[in-house]
């Protein structure tokens, strides 16, 4: 058996754990991800995992791939940290490398920081009561702190789209377990939980019965950007992982106003072209919807393919909704 200590620069993840600080470990060495052997994987080595990734103190050690097996090669195993280095790489290990070893050892670490959440008991993945697992246990969330730009992060983080509603009083039912007073002071603009403010919330009594909810546009959207508010901007769809515009010369009124009900504000009032939002980025969606206007969510509308007229963001379609203009007096009252 050959121990050294690595002094190559690698990356290093936590994967398939619900948030960046609990799942399998993944280093990326040379050119490719792979994972570590967990025989003899236990606390003092998950420690200086967290701490190389700024994620508290280490709770779980759990090996035989606990977040399930891995795939590319084994890079290490057999480590030996005391739990004050810096980083994995200033542990002892088995020689870095790209081994062809068995994926069912594959070693994991739950850090203190893990705030993974769980949409429950809703009537689509992207909608429900929102519960959040703290290191290993699972609770509600109080919602007399919670807001539209928090649970837009939790969409985020469960690839659901935008938030269009918090509904409040345990709209989805009464959860079990712990309440959580804590309170997240998101700008609504991060990827996820783990990056919002948090603080202890001390001067309220919460139960089940102010359970939060979450209803999310859903996994292929759409969200409004750059508008003055929630309901008008630019127009942009989900697919996958990516975030893409829609073309002005194929969408109508029709399809403007489902964009509205779905993210409930209301209906259409105008559809502005010309990238009337500003132009967006990634890909432009050679898509065009056929809605009928009396569709609730725009998946429902059928869609078919564009290829007779070249789309750029310089064409990307707007919507301004009927809600905009409520929302936009209540910012100034």
């Amino acid at each position: 058996m050959i121990f050294l200590i690595i002094t190559e620069t690698a990356k290093l993840r936590l994967a398939n754990g619900g948030s960046r600080c609990a799942g399998r470990v993944e280093i990326h060495y040379r050119g490719q991800w792979g994972t570590v052997y967990g025989n003899f994987w236990d606390l003092p080595d998950a420690a200086v995992v967290c701490r190389e990734l700024g994620c508290g103190t280490a709770v779980s050690a759990p090996g035989e791939a606990h977040f399930g097996e891995g795939s590319g090669p084994v890079v290490t195993g057999y480590v030996e940290c005391s739990g004050t280095e810096a980083a994995l790489r200033d542990c002892k290990s088995y020689q870095w490398d790209h081994y062809s070893w068995s994926h069912v050892y594959d070693a994991g670490v739950i850090c203190s920081d893990h705030r993974s959440p769980r949409l429950t008991s809703g009537d689509s993945p992207c909608s429900g009561r929102l519960e959040i697992q703290y290191v290993e246990t699972w609770g509600t969330v109080c919602d007399l702190d919670w807001d539209l730009k928090d649970a837009n992060v939790v969409c985020s983080q469960l690839q659901c789209g935008v938030a269009v509603s918090v509904p409040s009083s345990a709209h989805f039912g009464e959860g079990t377990g712990l309440v959580r007073t804590d309170v997240f002071e998101c700008t609504g603009n991060e990827s996820s939980l783990l990056d919002c403010r948090l603080f202890q919330g001390t001067q309220q009594e919460c139960s089940h019965r102010n359970d939060a909810s979450v209803i999310c546009s859903g996994k292929h959207g759409p969200r409004l950007v750059d508008g003055t508010n929630r309901c008008s901007g630019r127009v942009e769809v989900l697919h996958g992982d990516q975030w893409g515009t829609v073309c002005d010369v194929y969408f109508d009124l029709e399809d403007a106003n489902v964009v509205c009900e779905h993210l409930q504000c209301g209906t259409v009032t105008s559809i502005p072209g010309g990238a009337h939002f500003g132009k967006g980025a990634g890909p432009v969606w050679m898509e065009s919807y056929r809605c009928r206007g009396n569709e609730t969510q725009l998946w429902e509308c059928p869609v078919s393919s564009w290829d007779q007229f070249s789309c750029s963001h310089e064409n990307d379609a707007s919507v301004i909704c009927t809600e905009s203009f409520t929302l936009s007096r209540n910012l100034y009252c």
